[in-house]
Order: structure tokens, then sequence, then C-alpha cells
């Protein structure tokens, strides 16, 4: 269902890559992996640290 919303075609033309990331549990500490999206060039205003605010 994710990939239909990013419009990510497997094998296909799409704007985004899904990668496999480790990611940590804060209440355990496990590790598990996770998908993510990537793209490599993505238009508009850069945000240091990542902090995406809502208005």
């Amino acid at each position: 269902m994710l990939d239909d919303l990013e419009v990510f075609r497997p094998g296909g033309n799409s704007v985004y890559r899904r990668v496999l990331i480790p990611t940590t549990l804060l209440q355990t500490g496990t590790t598990l992996p996770a998908w993510t999206y990537t793209v490599e060039l993505a238009p508009g205003l850069y945000l240091p640290g990542g902090y995406w605010p809502a208005i």
C-alpha cells in the first residue's frame, strides 16, 4: 500500500528508491529491519537536522 502511495514501481521508473535499513526500538534497544524510501535529488529547501515542522 505504501508503494502505491509513493508511486514506487519495483523494477520500473520511480521517483524514490526503496531500501532496507536497520532501526532500533527505543523501549528495548532491539534492532529490526525497516523499509524506507529515498530520493537522490530532492527539490526544495534543505532543513538541517531533518526537522520538518507542521505549519
